[in-house]
C-alpha cells in the first residue's frame, strides 16, 4: 500500500478534478452514511506532483472522518478544501466530528496505533499518510488545534511542483 516516486506516475493535474474524483470513487461508501462532504477548491489549480499518492491522502483522512468522528451516530459534515500561495497548496480535511482525544493527539502518527482495532483497524493510514506526504509529495500533514469536541482539521501543505530528483518539473 505504501507509495514511492517509483511507482507513482507524476504530472500536472487540476486539484479540484483530483479531489472530486477521488470522491467519486468513495461514492459507494459514502453513499451508506447520512454524511456530506463538500470540496472548496477553485478549478484551474494546477499542480505538477502525483496525484495518486495525493488521493490515497485524501481518501484516507476523509474515510477516517467518517469511520472515526462520528460514532456517536450524528449526521456529518466533512470539507476539503485548498488555497495556493507562494509556491504552495494547503489542502485541509476539516469535519465536524467529536475530534480527537487530547490523549491520543501525539499517536496518531504512530505506526499501529489504533482506537478500532476490535473493528477493523490497522492504526496505519495516518502513518502512512505522512509518510507519503513527506516522501512523495515533498510537505508536510499536520494535525491542526481545535477545541476539544470540535471536528478535526488536517492540513496538507505541498509544493505545487513536487520535488524530483531525476526529471526537470514542468509547469
Amino acid at each position: 500500500m505504501a507509495a514511492d516516486r517509483a511507482t507513482a506516475t507524476r504530472h500536472r493535474f487540476d486539484l479540484a478534478d483530483t479531489v472530486g474524483n477521488v470522491l467519486a470513487l468513495m461514492h459507494n461508501d459514502l453513499k451508506h452514511t447520512r454524511h456530506r462532504v463538500g470540496i472548496d477548491i477553485p478549478s484551474g489549480l494546477y499542480l505538477d506532483s502525483y496525484p495518486g499518492p495525493l488521493g490515497q491522502i485524501v481518501q484516507n483522512l476523509v474515510s477516517n472522518a467518517v469511520h472515526h468522528g462520528y460514532t456517536d451516530g450524528r449526521v456529518g459534515h466533512i470539507r476539503v478544501e485548498a488555497r495556493a500561495a507562494d509556491g504552495q497548496v494547503a489542502l485541509s480535511v476539516i469535519d465536524d466530528g467529536h475530534g480527537i482525544p487530547a490523549d491520543t493527539r501525539e499517536r496518531i502518527w504512530d505506526p499501529f496505533f489504533t482506537t478500532r482495532r476490535h473493528q477493523g483497524g490497522t492504526g496505519l493510514g495516518l502513518h502512512l499518510c505522512q509518510q507519503i506526504a513527506t516522501a512523495v509529495l515533498g510537505g508536510t500533514l499536520d494535525l491542526v488545534d481545535t477545541e476539544a469536541g470540535r471536528g478535526t482539521h488536517f492540513r496538507l501543505t505541498i509544493p505545487l511542483s513536487a520535488p524530483d530528483g531525476s526529471s526537470s518539473a514542468h509547469a
